[in-house]
């Protein structure tokens, strides 16, 4: 897959020709074909459905792990897209890694990622949304600080 990205972009564009034809070209080459066409293929889906921007959103949480290799092409803590009151929250975790946050937790977890759940727990109980799993979090928390 080649990098563009718009003229703003830090990637130059090293794509030769019409890069959708080459990713599926390449995907056919490794793994065979498939039982589907292009057309149900939308590369354009998410940036036509949502938009490229957080403007349109709100009550979101966005994760991302200091040692994830996609980190620094995220949103940020403190980026203009993190907007409290319309309830878009930017949280980057030290010691994390790619979607740690949001795999089953388990005892080799570091206290960074504890304490990320707990802070998603506790923003989500600010939007009214409060699942079993986030109490669940909320207790161990509460356990551990007495």
């Amino acid at each position: 897959m080649c990098a563009r990205g718009d003229k703003n972009d830090f990637f130059w564009d090293e794509c030769q020709g019409n890069s959708t034809a080459l990713l599926i070209a390449q995907c056919q080459a490794i793994f065979g074909t498939f039982q589907w066409t292009t057309k149900v293929w939308n590369v354009l889906a998410v940036p036509q459905l949502y938009g490229l921007s957080l403007s349109g959103v709100s009550n979101i949480i966005l994760t991302q792990g200091a040692l994830d290799p996609w980190s620094g092409g995220g949103y940020q803590p403190g980026s203009p897209s993190a907007n409290q009151d319309r309830g878009i929250y930017v949280m980057e975790i030290p010691g994390s890694a790619h979607h740690l946050d949001l795999r089953t937790p388990n005892t080799c977890d570091p206290n960074t990622i504890q304490n990320a759940r707990f802070q998603v727990c506790l923003v989500g109980t600010d939007v009214k949304f409060l699942s079993e799993e986030c109490a669940g979090h909320i207790r161990a928390m509460r356990k551990t600080m007495q």
